[in-house]
């Protein structure tokens, strides 16, 4: 299971170093345990990715939100990994 936390300073963390874990807002848990299938599952498309059966999402984003982006942070087995512009980064 992917756990997806947005970064409420995503446009302006630049690295891993630089992100606060407490800060972080739960958005979703995606049953994958590939970081990359969480991050293509979590794209907006032609449906809200929180619609698809993979996605648990938060109740209170119900109503669809962004996509998973870069600075955003992906949990996998206890393990915290930024987003990049190119794959992941571990925390």
């Amino acid at each position: 299971m992917v756990k997806v936390f947005f970064n409420p300073d995503y446009t302006q963390t630049a690295m891993p170093a630089d992100v606060k874990i407490e800060a972080l807002e739960f958005i979703a848990d995606i049953a994958t345990h590939e970081l990359k299938t969480a991050l293509d599952i979590g794209q907006n498309g032609d449906e809200p990715w929180i619609r698809h059966p993979l996605v648990t999402p938060a109740a209170r984003i119900m109503g669809g939100t962004r996509s998973i982006s870069p600075g955003d942070v992906l949990q996998l087995d206890g393990e915290w990994f930024m987003v990049m512009a190119l794959g992941f980064e571990k925390i």
